[in-house]
């Protein structure tokens, strides 16, 4: 949610380290995505987390029907910010949803993004989200060779997610330690 200035330092205070607040999307994309507030209001949530001391934990959404263009956008806008944490979710249409007829993103379209997170943020800790096991045949190896170093695992806020041991089997499948 949003913040103001004392409830950021109140969240120092009890020992909070790190505030996640997505940006969603580009700020050319983000009227289409969210009418309740602007752009603007999410990056001021992060300016006054960050001034309070409090590491950040930023990213969005990809495969909403943004353009490759828009999806360099949010990088950019991702780097300018350099936060600890980038949290990239999948869009996975669900019926009933204003998205339930967005054609899925290609697998490497997601590949090319968390490359590109990888290059621009080499010292941040890029996570797989919401949306890779219903979007990407292998889960995620693909994502964890070329750039993401961090998996959400068991479950999100709007689906289930893989059992954290078929995580961790896959995980040291490619090589890497958990």
């Amino acid at each position: 949610g949003f913040l103001t200035q004392k409830q950021a330092e109140r969240l120092k205070e009890l020992k909070v380290r790190r505030y996640n607040h997505n940006l969603e999307t580009s700020r050319s994309k983000f009227p289409e995505i969210c009418t309740t507030h602007t752009y603007d209001d999410r990056l001021e949530t992060l300016e006054i987390a960050r001034k309070a001391g409090l590491e950040l934990c930023t990213g969005g959404i990809i495969g909403l029907g943004e353009t490759r263009k828009q999806r360099l956008e949010l990088a950019l806008e991702l780097d300018r910010i350099k936060p600890e944490e980038v949290t990239i979710n999948i869009l996975v249409a669900i019926p009933g949803t204003p998205l339930e007829l967005q054609s899925t993103i290609s697998i490497p379209e997601i590949i090319r993004i968390f490359a590109v997170l990888r290059f621009l943020l080499p010292n941040s800790i890029i996570k797989i989200s919401g949306g890779r096991e219903k979007i990407l045949t292998d889960s995620g190896e693909g994502l964890l060779q070329s750039g993401a170093n961090g998996i959400i695992t068991s479950g999100y806020l709007t689906m289930g997610g893989n059992e954290s041991s078929r995580d961790l089997k896959m995980i040291k499948k490619i090589g890497l330690e958990a």
